[in-house]
Protein backbone atom coordinates (compact mmCIF):
# COMPACT_ATOMS: atom_id res chain seq x y z
CA UNK A 1 0.00 0.00 0.00
CA UNK A 2 0.83 3.68 -0.74
CA UNK A 3 1.50 6.07 2.03
CA UNK A 4 2.33 9.47 0.69
CA UNK A 5 3.32 12.59 2.92
CA UNK A 6 3.30 16.46 2.56
CA UNK A 7 6.23 17.60 4.58
CA UNK A 8 5.87 21.11 5.75
CA UNK A 9 3.95 21.85 8.13
CA UNK A 10 2.92 18.08 8.09
CA UNK A 11 6.26 16.06 9.10
CA UNK A 12 7.86 18.91 10.16
CA UNK A 13 6.86 22.19 12.22
CA UNK A 14 8.33 24.74 9.62
CA UNK A 15 8.57 25.53 5.63
CA UNK A 16 11.79 23.91 4.63
CA UNK A 17 11.90 26.37 1.79
CA UNK A 18 11.70 29.39 4.23
CA UNK A 19 14.30 28.02 6.65
CA UNK A 20 16.60 27.37 3.69
CA UNK A 21 15.89 31.09 2.35
CA UNK A 22 17.55 32.21 5.85
CA UNK A 23 19.78 29.83 5.62
CA UNK A 24 21.42 30.75 2.33
CA UNK A 25 21.34 34.39 4.45
CA UNK A 26 23.08 33.14 7.32
CA UNK A 27 26.17 31.32 5.02
CA UNK A 28 26.66 34.48 3.04
CA UNK A 29 24.70 32.81 -0.66
CA UNK A 30 21.98 35.45 -0.19
CA UNK A 31 20.97 39.18 0.77
CA UNK A 32 18.76 39.80 4.04
CA UNK A 33 16.50 41.85 1.57
CA UNK A 34 15.47 38.06 0.10
CA UNK A 35 13.87 37.32 3.24
CA UNK A 36 10.87 39.92 3.29
CA UNK A 37 10.36 38.55 -0.66
CA UNK A 38 9.94 35.47 0.68
CA UNK A 39 7.45 36.44 3.81
CA UNK A 40 5.46 37.93 1.33
CA UNK A 41 5.71 35.30 -1.50
CA UNK A 42 4.57 32.96 1.05
CA UNK A 43 1.52 34.65 2.25
CA UNK A 44 0.67 34.33 -1.55
CA UNK A 45 1.17 30.82 -1.05
CA UNK A 46 -1.07 30.24 2.19
CA UNK A 47 -3.80 32.10 0.67
CA UNK A 48 -3.60 29.67 -2.67
CA UNK A 49 -2.30 32.12 -5.17
CA UNK A 50 1.24 31.25 -5.58
CA UNK A 51 2.77 31.27 -8.53
CA UNK A 52 5.36 28.36 -7.99
CA UNK A 53 7.09 28.81 -11.21
CA UNK A 54 7.68 32.41 -9.76
CA UNK A 55 8.69 31.41 -6.89
CA UNK A 56 11.29 28.84 -7.78
CA UNK A 57 13.14 31.60 -10.22
CA UNK A 58 13.14 33.96 -6.57
CA UNK A 59 14.78 30.95 -4.51
CA UNK A 60 17.24 29.53 -7.00
CA UNK A 61 18.61 32.63 -8.33
CA UNK A 62 21.45 32.82 -5.20
CA UNK A 63 22.27 29.55 -6.19
CA UNK A 64 23.21 29.92 -10.09
CA UNK A 65 26.34 29.02 -10.90
CA UNK A 66 27.34 26.59 -7.74
CA UNK A 67 27.85 23.14 -7.80
CA UNK A 68 25.02 20.71 -7.50
CA UNK A 69 27.62 18.59 -4.84
CA UNK A 70 28.40 21.64 -3.07
CA UNK A 71 24.71 22.62 -2.37
CA UNK A 72 23.84 18.88 -1.46
CA UNK A 73 26.22 18.84 1.16
CA UNK A 74 24.67 22.36 2.69
CA UNK A 75 21.43 20.46 2.54
CA UNK A 76 22.83 17.87 4.20
CA UNK A 77 23.92 20.22 6.93
CA UNK A 78 20.67 21.81 6.67
CA UNK A 79 18.37 18.81 7.83
CA UNK A 80 20.21 18.17 10.78
CA UNK A 81 21.18 21.63 11.83
CA UNK A 82 17.64 23.49 10.99
CA UNK A 83 15.28 20.92 10.46
CA UNK A 84 15.59 18.36 12.82
CA UNK A 85 14.92 20.17 16.09
CA UNK A 86 11.50 20.35 14.06
CA UNK A 87 10.94 17.04 13.46
CA UNK A 88 7.08 15.56 14.17
CA UNK A 89 8.01 12.71 16.71
CA UNK A 90 3.61 11.88 15.96
CA UNK A 91 4.47 11.89 12.17
CA UNK A 92 7.82 9.71 12.40
CA UNK A 93 5.96 7.42 14.73
CA UNK A 94 3.01 7.06 11.71
CA UNK A 95 6.16 6.31 9.25
CA UNK A 96 7.49 3.82 11.16
CA UNK A 97 4.17 2.45 11.80
CA UNK A 98 3.65 2.23 7.61
CA UNK A 99 6.73 0.87 7.20
CA UNK A 100 6.61 -2.01 10.05
CA UNK A 101 3.71 -3.32 7.99
CA UNK A 102 5.33 -3.40 4.52
CA UNK A 103 3.79 -0.37 3.06
CA UNK A 104 5.62 2.40 0.44
CA UNK A 105 6.05 5.46 2.69
CA UNK A 106 6.71 8.50 -0.21
CA UNK A 107 7.34 12.22 0.52
CA UNK A 108 5.85 14.53 -2.06
CA UNK A 109 6.61 18.29 -1.35
CA UNK A 110 6.48 21.26 -3.03
CA UNK A 111 9.97 22.58 -2.23
CA UNK A 112 12.97 21.58 -4.28
CA UNK A 113 14.07 17.70 -4.03
CA UNK A 114 17.75 18.79 -2.80
CA UNK A 115 16.49 19.78 -0.09
CA UNK A 116 13.63 17.47 0.70
CA UNK A 117 15.50 14.14 0.31
CA UNK A 118 17.73 15.10 3.52
CA UNK A 119 14.79 15.98 5.58
CA UNK A 120 12.79 12.85 4.11
CA UNK A 121 16.30 10.42 5.29
CA UNK A 122 15.73 12.23 9.20
CA UNK A 123 12.45 10.23 9.11
CA UNK A 124 13.79 6.93 7.15
CA UNK A 125 12.14 7.88 3.89
CA UNK A 126 13.99 7.41 0.65
CA UNK A 127 11.26 7.41 -1.78
CA UNK A 128 11.34 11.53 -2.69
CA UNK A 129 9.53 13.70 -5.15
CA UNK A 130 10.11 17.34 -5.04
CA UNK A 131 10.78 19.86 -7.73
CA UNK A 132 13.27 19.07 -9.39
CA UNK A 133 16.14 21.82 -10.30
CA UNK A 134 18.29 21.87 -13.50
CA UNK A 135 21.80 21.29 -13.36
CA UNK A 136 23.85 22.19 -16.78
CA UNK A 137 26.57 19.55 -18.53
CA UNK A 138 29.50 21.04 -15.82
CA UNK A 139 27.19 19.61 -12.43
CA UNK A 140 26.24 23.59 -12.21
CA UNK A 141 22.87 25.02 -11.06
CA UNK A 142 21.50 27.14 -13.98
CA UNK A 143 18.56 28.59 -11.77
CA UNK A 144 15.72 27.06 -13.66
CA UNK A 145 13.04 24.12 -12.82
CA UNK A 146 12.45 20.87 -14.79
CA UNK A 147 9.14 18.85 -15.23
CA UNK A 148 5.95 19.35 -13.54
CA UNK A 149 6.44 21.11 -10.31
CA UNK A 150 4.84 19.31 -7.28
CA UNK A 151 2.67 21.77 -6.23
CA UNK A 152 -1.37 21.49 -6.12
CA UNK A 153 -2.61 19.19 -9.02
CA UNK A 154 1.17 18.85 -9.96
CA UNK A 155 1.44 16.75 -7.01
CA UNK A 156 -1.10 14.21 -8.45
CA UNK A 157 0.64 13.96 -12.29
CA UNK A 158 3.98 13.53 -10.20
CA UNK A 159 3.22 11.02 -8.28
CA UNK A 160 0.84 8.95 -10.98
CA UNK A 161 4.00 8.99 -12.84
CA UNK A 162 6.03 7.49 -10.24
CA UNK A 163 3.77 4.68 -10.10
CA UNK A 164 3.24 3.99 -13.67
CA UNK A 165 6.37 1.03 -12.93
CA UNK A 166 5.50 0.37 -9.22
CA UNK A 167 2.13 -2.07 -7.85
CA UNK A 168 0.92 0.62 -5.89
CA UNK A 169 -1.80 2.73 -7.05
CA UNK A 170 -3.77 6.23 -5.62
CA UNK A 171 -7.11 3.88 -5.44
CA UNK A 172 -5.65 2.50 -2.15
CA UNK A 173 -3.77 5.13 -0.68
CA UNK A 174 -2.97 7.30 2.30
CA UNK A 175 -1.94 11.09 1.90
CA UNK A 176 -1.28 13.03 4.75
CA UNK A 177 -1.00 16.73 4.61
CA UNK A 178 -2.03 20.09 6.76
CA UNK A 179 -2.97 23.04 2.96
CA UNK A 180 -5.49 23.34 1.10
CA UNK A 181 -2.64 23.46 -1.59
CA UNK A 182 -2.75 20.06 -1.66
CA UNK A 183 -6.48 19.23 -2.04
CA UNK A 184 -6.10 17.88 -5.94
CA UNK A 185 -4.12 14.84 -4.21
CA UNK A 186 -6.14 14.31 -0.73
CA UNK A 187 -9.08 13.82 -3.41
CA UNK A 188 -7.03 11.73 -5.34
CA UNK A 189 -6.31 8.85 -2.59
CA UNK A 190 -8.79 6.60 -0.94
CA UNK A 191 -7.77 7.82 2.32
CA UNK A 192 -6.78 11.46 2.91
CA UNK A 193 -5.78 12.62 6.60
CA UNK A 194 -5.56 16.05 7.27
CA UNK A 195 -2.84 16.99 9.95
CA UNK A 196 -2.84 20.70 11.87
CA UNK A 197 -4.54 22.30 8.47
CA UNK A 198 -5.08 25.38 7.76
CA UNK A 199 -8.83 27.21 8.29
CA UNK A 200 -10.13 26.39 4.58
CA UNK A 201 -8.35 22.60 4.58
CA UNK A 202 -10.21 22.35 8.00
CA UNK A 203 -13.45 23.42 6.66
CA UNK A 204 -13.07 20.64 3.68
CA UNK A 205 -12.54 18.13 6.10
CA UNK A 206 -14.94 18.29 8.37
CA UNK A 207 -17.38 18.40 5.36
CA UNK A 208 -16.09 15.52 4.14
CA UNK A 209 -15.46 13.62 7.67
CA UNK A 210 -11.93 13.30 6.56
CA UNK A 211 -9.69 12.30 10.04
CA UNK A 212 -8.22 15.50 11.39
CA UNK A 213 -5.08 15.05 13.36
CA UNK A 214 -3.18 17.13 15.52
CA UNK A 215 0.81 16.52 15.44
CA UNK A 216 3.76 17.81 17.42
Amino acid sequence: MLCAFDLDETLIGVDCATEWTRYMVEIGWASAALLDTEAYLMEQYHAGQLDMKDYMLFMLRPLMGKSASLIEEHAQLFAEQKIRPHMYQDGLAQIQQFQEAGDTVVVVSASPEFIVRPIAALFGVSHVLGINVEVDETGLLTGRTEGTLTFQEGKVVRLKDWLTDRPEDLATAHFFSDSYNDLALLLAVAHPHVVNPDDRLKTQANAANWPVLNWA
